[in-house]
């Protein structure tokens, strides 16, 4: 068994030790180890190992492979001391000097002074206190290190993230085919537009007024055939009248697009929360309809890069 020892003033030793001896051995050994000049008294884990303990084994004194053991010199009594004749006062004075030293501590400290316990217990608890501040700056490292990677890793993912086309879209349900398609909210549209193909996928296009038709300006032009006016689109259980332009789409990035545009977005009072990824109809305090995740969006609404950075329309 394999035993680490310190003593107070910081010197160290690992001590190997047969566990079927029993502890007065080791405490031999250890002040051996150590090179102290008196019996040593051993504290382990703040409790101090009396004699009464010597003839247990280490294990059954709470010992283990790798216990960390304070070491601290026992103090000689002032009465052990031999009086000094008065030929050989100087020698006498010289080996009080030597106890103190040894032991750190005055001569008023050796008649009045705390036992071995309670010094015992002191340097524990110093030992335990300089571990304890080790231990916690390594966890504070560790803690600092993992940091860095969790924010490195976000930077990575936001800097993907954002590299990745994203829509904002909400569940709009035309009533007059009665199917559903993606409605992508787009603050930067001044008008709300339909593709022309899909305005004839959901049957709208014999309500087309083709007075309005036109050219659509942006970043790029794509012609406008006409508006649809009050197309009814269920939003959750909410239904609205929703006027859009229909634009060619063989001139869209996207064939089929269906935008929200900030003419209808005004019109309905509508305000969007990118925070808990709502659209609110009729203002802060309005109807929440949610947006969709983009596992929501069918196939044929999502747009691929090379669409993404094509013309947005004004």
């Amino acid at each position: 068994m394999r035993l680490r020892l310190k003593t107070i003033a910081g010197a160290e030793a690992v001590l190997e030790i047969d566990p079927d001896l029993p502890l007065a051995v080791v405490r031999a050994q250890a002040a051996s180890a150590l090179e102290m000049d008196s019996e040593a008294s051993l504290v382990h884990e703040g409790r101090l190992l009396k004699p009464d303990d010597d003839d247990k084994f280490p294990q059954a004194c709470g010992l283990h492979d790798g216990s960390m053991l304070v070491a601290v010199a026992k103090k000689p009594r002032l009465d052990t001391i031999p009086a000094a004749s008065s030929s050989s006062s100087s020698n006498a004075a010289v080996g009080l000097e030597r106890a103190q030293a040894a032991n750190a501590v005055s001569p008023s400290t050796l008649r009045e002074g705390p036992g071995d316990d309670e010094i015992a217990r002191q340097a524990q608890a110093d030992e335990d206190e300089v571990t304890a501040r080790r231990v916690q700056e390594e966890v504070d490292s560790t803690l600092a290190r993992e940091e860095q990677v969790r924010q490195a890793m976000g930077d990575a993912r936001a800097a993907e993230m954002a590299a990745v086309p994203q829509l904002v879209c909400v569940r709009g349900e035309i009533i007059a085919s009665g199917t559903w398609i993606p409605l992508v909210i787009d603050t930067g549209a001044q008008t709300s537009i339909l593709t022309s193909g899909l305005a004839e996928r959901l049957g709208l296009l014999h309500h087309l007024d083709r007075t309005m038709a036109g050219v659509a300006g942006g970043i790029g032009q794509a012609r406008v055939l006409g508006k649809l006016r009050g197309i009814v689109v269920k939003f959750g259980e909410l239904e609205l009248e929703v006027d859009f332009q229909i634009l060619d789409g063989s001139q869209m990035p996207m064939p089929n697009l269906a935008l929200l545009g900030l003419d209808q977005l005004a019109v309905h009072h509508m305000v969007v929360d990118l925070d808990v990824r709502v659209l609110r109809i009729g203002g802060c305090e309005g109807y929440s309809v949610r947006m969709l995740e983009d596992y929501e969006i069918p196939v044929d609404f999502r747009p691929n890069a090379a669409m993404a950075q094509r013309c947005s329309i004004q």
